[in-house]
């Protein structure tokens, strides 16, 4: 059974708040995205990956909002080395 991200007890609050106002826009994922990616850096070393991975999901998520911005696709690359 795959986790639901609000279970872990290391999910920011201020993530929380940004996913709860929506999902919709490229700006709003890539914000949520860089939550996601501070998070990585603050958690214990188990649950690092598992962070990557949400930050990859949503900087894809940003990515089909607005396919043609350069800097999401460059952001989403740059990270799939990271990514089991």
């Amino acid at each position: 059974m795959t986790p639901v991200w609000l279970d872990d007890p290391h999910f920011p609050t201020a993530l929380g708040d940004l996913l709860l106002a929506g999902t919709v826009g490229r700006d709003h994922l890539r914000r949520a995205a860089a939550l996601a990616g501070t998070a990585a850096q603050g958690a214990p070393t188990g649950a690092q990956a598992l962070w990557r991975q949400r930050q990859a999901m949503l900087l894809a998520a940003a990515l089909e909002e607005d396919p043609l911005y350069g800097p999401t696709a460059q952001a989403l690359v740059a990270m799939l080395p990271a990514l089991p």
